[in-house]
This record gives structure tokens, C-alpha cells and sequence, in this order.
């Protein structure tokens, strides 16, 4: 008895038709290695990330999605307050800009909601970006903080 393969194309169009349903993608991408990177492609598509003062605030929570193959499937990145807004922890800073806009290549839309910013006067920055291509740059209600 032979098993007969379905074409990786066949699977793609299956996957892309579940694109919205989170939950069932997860399930697809455990199914077996070639139905894992379409699924991922979808879960991590838009990702959303709400800073959470006891986690770590955005810097440490976003650490881990900023390394290959994660980085490489990110679009979308929202980024939103924790449960207490104005945390020093969960505020977003210059580095943390930085850090999105150089190891996520593929980012195109950024959505910054009730997000406090430091700037931390540091100059000396050499991880500055050469160029990035969002078309899409969401900005609501940001309020600047001073550090410290």
C-alpha cells in the first residue's frame, strides 16, 4: 500500500483559507513539519503584544519574537498598555523602536495604542536602521514620559 502525498500547493490553499481562525492554525502547525510554516505564517502575521509591568514591560516581552524564524513572519505588530497604564516597565522606548524596525524585515504596519515613550537621550545608538518600508504607522494617544 502506497500513501499518496497532497501537494505542498493543495495544503497552502487549505491553510490560507483558515488564515482568521487562530486556534485551528495552532492545530495545523503540530499536524506535521510541512503544514507548520503556512500556519505560522498566519498566527504570527498580525501579532499583538500588551505590555504587562510584571512580565517585563515591551523590551523583554518582545525579545523572543524578534529572532529568525519568528521576526521573519511578523507584519503587523500592535502594541498596547498593560493593566497599569503608566508602568515605567511597559513603556515604549527608543531602543525598543529600534530593536522593531531592524530585526523585524518584513514589518509594514506598526500600531502604537495609549503607549507612553522614553526618550532616553542616548546618541550613541549604532543599531539605527538604514531603512524600513512600513506603509502603515498607527499612532493613538501616545503620551511622552521623561525617564526615571
Amino acid at each position: 500500500m502506497s500513501i499518496r502525498r497532497v501537494p505542498q500547493e493543495i495544503i497552502d490553499m487549505i491553510i490560507d483559507f483558515l488564515h482568521a481562525d487562530k486556534r485551528t492554525l495552532k492545530a495545523c502547525s503540530l499536524v506535521c513539519r510541512s503544514w507548520t510554516a503556512a500556519a505560522q505564517y498566519h498566527i504570527l502575521y498580525t501579532f499583538r503584544l500588551t505590555a504587562e509591568p510584571s512580565k517585563g514591560g515591551y523590551a523583554v516581552q518582545l525579545r523572543p519574537y524578534l529572532e529568525p524564524p519568528v521576526s521573519e513572519r511578523i507584519r503587523e505588530l500592535v502594541l498596547t498598555p498593560g493593566p497599569s497604564r503608566y508602568s515605567p516597565l511597559s513603556e515604549f522606548t527608543m531602543d525598543v523602536l529600534l530593536s522593531v524596525l531592524t530585526t523585524l524585515p518584513y514589518l509594514r504596519s506598526l500600531s502604537l495604542s495609549e503607549t507612553g515613550f522614553v526618550e532616553t537621550n542616548d546618541h550613541g545608538m549604532t543599531n539605527q536602521p538604514d531603512h524600513f518600508c512600513l506603509k502603515k504607522l498607527d499612532i493613538s494617544w501616545m503620551y511622552p514620559t521623561s525617564p526615571g
